[in-house]
């Protein structure tokens, strides 16, 4: 690793206290998108794009350029990655509107429920019980939590293949530097990639599957 597990640290304390509050903000739009997914308005999906999509802009504007290039060179291409993914979003979410969320009674929103239900409740009580203590600790904007809730809500629609790409490779490139660091609460990023793949491949997630809208939409 280019930087120590003490500089690792610091960036997250840096950067908590420079956005406080945007975690709180950041939560508040991850259950923006949660409930624009229940919503029956044919616009729905739009916001639950952009609302997906701003976490992904702000982790790579904000966390990775913003802060953790200061210990890490690489982080810049993270950055680019993860507004690559941001703009992938907002294509297939708001442009063509083919990224369609519909939670229903079926194994997809029963495991997405539960992989967002670890993003958002689970990991933060998991980092507090392995000590990592506020401001040095991974809040909900970071980008090990925002892609666990961006791989639990996309299983609650039929996104093409390669809107899961950056996902999985970030839940990739984030488990050994976890590992290394003790961040115990992003080895999660694994098995939710895994699960992503998996119902993917079950239920022949592709192109065709993506192209219908609700009726009405005009």
């Amino acid at each position: 690793m280019p930087f120590t597990t003490e500089q690792f640290f610091d960036v997250f304390a840096a950067y908590n206290l420079a956005t406080y509050p945007a975690s709180v903000i950041l939560t508040f739009i991850a259950f923006l998108a949660i409930g624009s997914t229940f919503w029956k308005w044919p616009r729905s999906p739009v916001l639950a794009s952009i609302a997906l999509a701003s976490l992904w802009i702000w982790s790579g504007l904000t966390y990775h350029i913003g802060f953790f290039s200061s210990i890490n060179p690489l982080a810049i291409v993270f950055g680019i990655a993860f507004l690559i993914e941001a703009g992938l979003l907002l294509y297939t979410g708001v442009i063509s509107r083919t990224l369609q969320f519909r939670p229903a009674l079926d194994l997809h929103t029963m495991l997405g429920g539960m992989v967002i239900i670890y993003a958002l409740v689970l990991y933060p009580l998991l980092g507090w019980l392995s000590g990592h203590i506020y401001p040095r600790n991974p809040t909900f904007g970071a980008p090990c939590p925002v892609t666990i809730f961006t791989l639990g809500l996309l299983l609650w629609a039929r996104p093409p293949a390669w809107i899961i790409g950056i996902p999985v490779g970030w839940a990739l490139v984030a488990t050994s530097a976890s590992w290394f660091f003790g961040v115990l609460e992003d080895l999660a990023l694994i098995p939710a990639a895994a699960v992503v793949i998996g119902i993917s491949s079950m239920s022949g997630w592709k192109k065709d599957d993506v192209t219908y809208k609700y009726v009405g939409e005009n």
